[in-house]
């Protein structure tokens, strides 16, 4: 499972999948919560739709500024599904993430 565990993170990561075309998420959750008040949050999750980033950065800025507006928040996203089109989609995607292609397996499976 990848854990992004505060708002910069979080829109590094999503950037770097929304770089790679086709890539999707699945299986992911993201929480919004008020970074002065953390019991007001907002948490979505998917499990077997598979999503672009572009299309989850919409979302949770359409949330930001309507639940959220005019307060500081932090914004955390795990996921524990990747698809690629293909094998050299997965390749760009650990070449732009900096992952260690021997260690990619401890943030969860590789399958074909």
């Amino acid at each position: 499972m990848k854990k992004c565990g505060d708002t910069r993170t979080t829109y590094d990561e999503l950037e770097n999948i929304q770089k790679v075309p086709g890539a999707k998420i699945r299986r992911f959750t993201v929480i919004i919560e008020q970074k002065d008040a953390p019991e007001n949050y907002l948490e979505i999750s998917a499990e077997n739709v598979p999503y672009d980033a572009p299309r989850l950065l919409e979302a949770l800025d359409v949330i930001r500024s309507g639940a959220f507006a005019g307060t500081e928040v932090n914004v955390e996203l795990q996921y524990k599904t990747m698809l690629f089109l293909t094998g050299r989609d997965f390749k760009t995607w650990v070449d732009r993430t900096r992952r260690d292609m021997n260690a990619v397996t401890q943030d969860g499976d590789i399958r074909q």
